[in-house]
């Protein structure tokens, strides 16, 4: 029970924290370069203006689903508004009804995904977006990973409207990626909720300990999916700095 309980923290709620936590120290270093470089945030402007409201969208998703209830909501605003009111590029300011028992697990419960809403919302958005890719897009990673010369000799193979698709698919693979970052709001909220979170854990593992004994390669799989697209938002954080620099 304890071994499932231990590498549900560390392979599933740690790597999500740490996650997001590099991703926001990515997207800050990013901000600083591209004012340095250029003196002005059109850029950034244009990467936030996907990224910024799938980031609010995935706040305010968990927060309907764990009954919470809108009060105001800004999905977007440019780096110059947002330095104009406090830094906030967008909020989603929620309120649940004050109850006991399954009203106030619900209540407690919905703060941390609230909390880490954009980091779960934001790759499922890239997948949702990447099923309206042709065959010929979506078969380009898997035969990345098997054959390098392959996939480039596939993409040599495409057509201009599928250099189109894909040009606009990294576009939002980028927006969405950096803005995937915890902030100090964010994790605040978050913590709300952390200690249910563990006794759910807790208590998951020991069902999981008597009814599903092939658990760990369950955790295990998580584990590599979130590697996978920590690995791309990471990537994604690192062009966008390169870009500052350039």
């Amino acid at each position: 029970m304890f071994d499932i309980f231990l590498w549900i923290n560390i392979k599933i709620l740690f790597p999500l924290t740490a996650f997001g936590f590099l991703m926001g120290i990515l997207r800050m270093t990013a901000y600083k370069n591209f004012w340095r470089k250029t003196g002005n945030y059109l850029l950034i402007d244009l990467f936030n203006l996907i990224g910024t409201p799938v980031h609010e969208t995935g706040h305010l998703l968990f927060g309907l689903l764990f009954g919470y209830r809108p009060d105001q909501i800004c999905l977007y605003r440019t780096m110059r508004s947002a330095k104009a009111h406090g830094g906030t590029l967008g909020f989603v300011k929620m309120h649940h009804r004050r109850g006991r028992g399954l009203s106030r697990l619900q209540e407690n419960l919905g703060l941390f995904f609230m909390g880490i809403g954009p980091l779960l919302f934001g790759p499922a958005f890239l997948w949702l977006c990447s099923r309206f890719l042709p065959e010929t897009l979506r078969s380009l990673p898997s035969l990345a990973t098997e054959n390098i010369s392959g996939a480039l000799q596939a993409v040599r193979g495409l057509s201009w409207k599928d250099y189109l698709l894909l040009a606009l698919f990294v576009y939002l693979m980028i927006g969405v990626s950096v803005n995937m970052e915890l902030s100090r709001q964010d994790l605040t909220v978050a913590a709300g909720g952390f200690l249910l979170l563990e006794l759910i854990f807790l208590l998951f593992s020991a069902a999981c300990s008597f009814l599903y004994p092939d658990a760990l390669s369950l955790i295990d799989h998580a584990f590599h999916s979130l590697v996978f697209l920590a690995g791309i938002g990471i990537v994604c954080g690192l062009f966008a700095n390169l870009l500052a620099l350039l």
